[in-house]
């Protein structure tokens, strides 16, 4: 068995992906005979299609992005009336080398290491699609226009590096028997011929040890002094050899008037001032084409190298054969050493001790006014999941509310601080306050998240009826594929239609006061999961507090009686018409 890095190998490229747009949210209207009320049924748009990249170990090479240089997610169609939402588009899928490497624009740095079989990097996000006319209907705006268009698709542009999976790479000057080693051992069939350079990408072969064991090897182009900095063709190549377990140095004692132990210290430099964990590898050192060796000096003074540098030396012929059968056991011992000791120490090393994902629940909203209901779902997720502290977020400018009048944020705020006064383990966040305008709740969780004064993973509150409207959250995917949520819902509420995402995803939570705290003590990942847990009714709405504030009416069991009195003396909602 071999494998062959063919002349078309591409082991680089640039290439443009793009996010399909979402679908526009549709304004439509119901009029129908025997309707005696019709109102708005304009359906969502679909979201874009994303493009992804997967590592697929039937693909060896580049080649593909060389000739087209950009890729796009389809687009979301658009909705439509009789609450038709748009189909959303379908994503592209690019398939890259096992070993790939995902760079920004710059390639300073790394988005995405696909190392492993059927590895996924979502390149480009779709844009999310525009809600219809019939999100906005509320109990007093019952005709509403208002529609949106569809979000843009993500745009970048990436740059793609091919990093070859080998167990053993060979190394040194041009013309040292690199190819012909390879030939010898193994399948493989690299050009071979008496002038530098023959070599003009790299090469794989499979070595057969016997018992059915087989190692991988990597021939790589000649280097030569300066390769670090881009001199000759090998610098191009040294990333291929940066996976390897082993190397095998070859140097050439056949070359007149050359020293053999002054190449071999060029080669060691130039690993070393490449990457300097490359000149750290293990290293077995092979003297090739001993059969043509004639002067026995230059076998000694590579031997006392061998000596003083703690290296195995190896002398073979690849023309005779001699030495090789040792080569490939050596080599092959050497990497079951390597696994051996590899494997002690992950035994033998007592586990650290590591603390349990930790997680904090955060409930965002409005919070025009902040009311016994908001605060009962905050209790009944700190009980349930043993939390220490549950976090009331409220927004600056909510984005479903751009069209509408919010109480200003300083008001607001104050309420909610108030409520949560005597409150144990709730507490306010301001971070969305802080930056001002609209904020999504995928940039607010990933700046959590990174927030070292956090110091815990997000896991986000929302009612059912949100977990049904997902797909018209901005970037919903990436948000239900990086973060946990605790959909809350009533017992007796009717299973709704999700989105086929989110089914899979569905972790109920059972009765009973901390039985969520398994479940995340279970984790050791975070992200993908949405906890169901059930929750009786709580009649209460931001809306009606409102309208029996406007009309001065008593607020008792709405609001804790301090945000009530706040309402009364700041005489807010008095104003209200629109609402």
């Amino acid at each position: 068995m071999s494998a062959r890095v063919r002349s078309n190998f591409v082991d680089e490229a640039r290439i443009l992906v793009k996010g399909g747009p979402g679908g526009n949210g549709c304004l439509s209207f119901r009029r129908e005979k025997y309707v005696p009320r019709g109102g708005p049924d304009g359906g969502n748009g679909g979201s874009g299609g994303s493009v992804i990249l997967i590592a697929d170990p039937d693909v060896h090479s580049l080649l593909e992005f060389r000739y087209r240089a950009e890729y796009r997610g389809e687009r979301g169609r658009h909705g439509e009336g009789s609450d038709k939402a748009g189909k959303s588009g379908a994503d592209r899928v690019l398939r890259v080398p096992v070993g790939t490497l995902v760079l920004d624009e710059s390639g300073e740095r790394a988005l995405a290491d696909l190392s492993e079989p059927g590895q996924e990097f979502v390149a480009a996000e779709g844009g999310r699609g525009g809600r219809g006319n019939a999100c906005f209907a509320s109990s007093t705006n019952r005709a509403p226009t208002r529609h949106e268009p569809g979000g843009p698709g993500e745009s970048r542009e990436l740059r793609l590096e091919l990093k070859l999976l080998a167990d053993v790479g060979l190394v040194g000057l041009p013309n040292a028997g690199k190819s012909t080693l390879i030939s010898r051992v193994s399948a493989a069939r690299p050009k071979i011929a008496d002038y530098p350079f023959t070599t003009l990408v790299p090469n794989l072969g499979v070595v057969n040890r016997g018992s059915f064991d087989t190692f991988v090897m990597a021939d790589v182009p000649g280097l030569i002094e300066g390769a670090h900095r881009g001199s000759g063709l090998g610098h191009r190549f040294l990333r291929h050899v940066e996976r390897c377990r082993v190397l095998l140095h070859l140097v050439d004692p056949t070359v007149p008037d050359r020293d053999p132990v002054a190449d071999i210290r060029v080669i060691q430099r130039e690993l070393r001032r490449y990457r300097k964990e490359l000149g750290q590898k293990p290293r077995i050192l092979v003297m090739t084409k001993v059969d043509s060796l004639q002067d026995p000096e230059v076998t000694q003074r590579i031997e006392e190298y061998a000596e003083k540098s703690g290296l195995t030396l190896l002398k073979v012929s690849a023309v005779t054969g001699e030495g090789l059968d040792e080569l490939v056991h050596l080599t092959g011992g050497t990497l079951d050493r390597l696994e051996e000791e590899r494997k002690r120490v992950r035994v033998l090393k007592p586990p650290t001790p590591t603390e349990p994902l930790r997680f904090k629940a955060i409930l965002g909203g409005t919070y025009d006014p902040v009311h016994l209901g908001h605060l009962a779902i905050c209790r009944r997720v700190r009980d349930v999941f043993g939390l220490s502290k549950v976090v009331l977020m409220p927004a600056y400018t909510p984005p479903h509310k751009l069209d509408d009048d919010v109480t200003p944020v300083e008001d607001r705020l104050e309420m909610l601080r108030i409520a949560l006064e005597d409150e144990e383990g709730l507490e306010v966040s301001t971070a969305e306050i802080d930056r001002g305008g609209v904020s999504f709740t995928l940039d607010t969780l990933r700046a959590l998240r990174e927030d070292a004064a956090f110091d815990a993973h997000p896991l986000f509150i929302v009612g059912m009826d949100s977990l049904v409207d997902f797909p018209t959250w901005h970037r919903w995917e990436t948000l239900l594929r990086e973060f946990d949520f605790v959909a809350v819902d009533r017992p007796d509420e009717e299973n709704q239609p999700l989105a086929p995402e989110i089914g899979p995803r569905l972790v109920r939570v059972p009765e009973g006061r901390r039985a969520g705290l398994d479940l995340l003590s279970d984790r050791d990942t975070a992200g993908g999961t949405v906890y169901r847990l059930a929750m009786e009714p709580i009649p209460i709405s931001s809306s009606e507090i409102r309208r029996r504030a406007a009309a001065g009416e008593d607020l008792d069991g709405l609001v804790p009686p301090g945000v009530a009195r706040y309402i009364r003396e700041r005489k807010l909602y008095r104003e209200e018409t629109s609402r």
